[in-house]
């Protein structure tokens, strides 16, 4: 089983044809794991784990990058986002088997052992993106930024989901860079609830720098020409957002 899945994972990160010529791909993978943290639970536990714990165990697995977020406000419930860049399919798969480390298991050790009565979250819900060409690694997380809005776009079939990608990938994204949306990432998700749809995350320093950069952005005759191209017509029918601020 494990087998089937990297070599899926190779096959989407491996060859690509260019120009007649075969040449490797480095498109970063992209997980982000949502934990609802349960009413009353003592979210400093978790976010300790995930700090102290999990997070330098994945880099030495071969992480990139590992951050945590939580909601913008007073959300209810509370929830935590941990994203993980992974420069390849191996050090995806070997941060799905971590109990096989015995010093992660022992640093672990007062997490794992916490009771079903001290139990800190619902549920863990995940996605796994494929970077966008023109973004296959992601961008570094600005010291000054504050707010990061994570948007999710749904397309009505897989086909729309592609054309919207192509509209990233040939003339949106460069228009974000223009008028100060700043990425993080932008992916496809390939694993997940939402399919057919994209995830990306942009930053801030601030929501005020948000409103005027996105007001930019809607007023850019660039945008407006692109958007009103037949190709890109009806690509996104659904989206999804919310603020986030760093924890780490």
């Amino acid at each position: 089983m494990k087998k089937s899945i990297l070599i899926t994972l190779m096959a989407l990160l491996g060859l690509t044809s260019m120009n007649g010529q075969v040449a490797s791909t480095s498109k970063e993978l992209v997980e982000l794991r949502t934990y609802e943290v349960k009413t009353g639970a003592n979210m400093n536990v978790l976010v300790d784990y995930l700090k102290e714990v999990l997070t330098p165990t994945l880099k030495s697995k071969g992480a990139s990058e590992v951050a945590l977020f939580n909601e913008y406000g007073n959300s209810e419930p509370r929830k935590l986002y941990l994203m993980v860049a992974y420069p390849n399919s191996e050090a995806f798969i070997k941060s799905q088997e971590l109990h096989k480390d015995m010093a992660y298991n022992q640093a672990a050790a007062s997490y794992n052992s916490i009771g079903i009565e001290n139990t800190l979250y619902n549920r863990i819900t995940s996605m796994l993106l494929l970077s966008f060409d023109a973004l296959p690694k992601m961008d570094p997380l600005k010291p000054d930024s504050t707010l990061f809005e994570l948007r999710t776009y749904e397309s009505y079939s897989e086909d729309a989901n592609r054309r919207k990608i192509d509209m990233f990938n040939n003339e949106e994204l460069e228009l974000f860079y223009e008028v100060g949306l700043h990425p993080v990432f932008f992916g496809e998700q390939i694993i997940g609830a939402q399919r057919p749809c994209l995830t990306y995350m942009i930053q801030f320093k601030d929501m005020e720098e948000h409103d005027a950069n996105w007001k930019k952005f809607i007023d850019a005759p660039a945008w407006k020409e692109m958007s009103s191209k037949e190709i890109y017509a009806d690509t996104a029918t659904k989206i999804h957002k919310v603020f986030l601020n760093r924890v780490f």
